[in-house]
């Protein structure tokens, strides 16, 4: 029996994972609060649709794509992969761990970028006064850290020896 694969990037749980599924509570009992308030009062609690969308939605979006990846349960279509040879299953995959990795970390080099400028204006929620720049911060350290775990499952794959089909035998 073989030993269990190791999860990569075991500090994203403690870091990132575990935050996130409290601000989802936390989400859903200040969206409750306010529909009872609506419902009670007649009115919202303030800045509710914004610190939603502009905090409490981005956090969780972007958290779980980097869980998702991590755990390898992302949505794969199979059908056409597995009629490919193991050899080429096998170069598909690097290729395509090699794009995503870049892709990525182009996003979280313009994510940072565009991080620093939201900073700089102190860029809050259109009209609101809620302040939302530091979530900005986000989007760097989630499409960092993917392209940092497409390079290991890169590497993963480019050692693995591909799998002998019946005519190789």
């Amino acid at each position: 029996m073989s030993a269990p694969a190791r999860e990569p990037l075991p500090f994203v749980r403690v870091l990132l994972e575990i935050p996130a599924a409290v601000v989802l509570v936390v989400m859903v009992l200040h969206v409750v609060a306010n529909a009872l308030s609506r419902t009670i009062t007649g009115q919202s609690l303030p800045e509710t649709l914004e610190i939603t969308t502009y905090w409490y939605m981005p956090i969780i979006a972007l958290v779980g794509f980097v869980a998702a990846a991590r755990r390898a349960e992302h949505l794969s279509a199979p059908l056409l992969f597995d009629r490919l040879t193991p050899r080429t299953q096998r170069i598909v995959r690097v290729a395509l761990y090699l794009v995503a990795a870049v892709v990525c970390a182009a996003y979280a080099w313009y994510g940072l970028q565009e991080a620093w400028h939201n900073a700089g204006l102190e860029l809050t929620a259109g009209a609101s006064p809620l302040i939302i720049w530091p979530v900005t911060f986000l989007v760097p350290v989630a499409f960092g850290l993917l392209a940092v775990l497409y390079l290991i499952q890169l590497r993963t794959a480019a050692r693995q020896a591909p799998a002998r089909t019946e005519d190789e035998r």
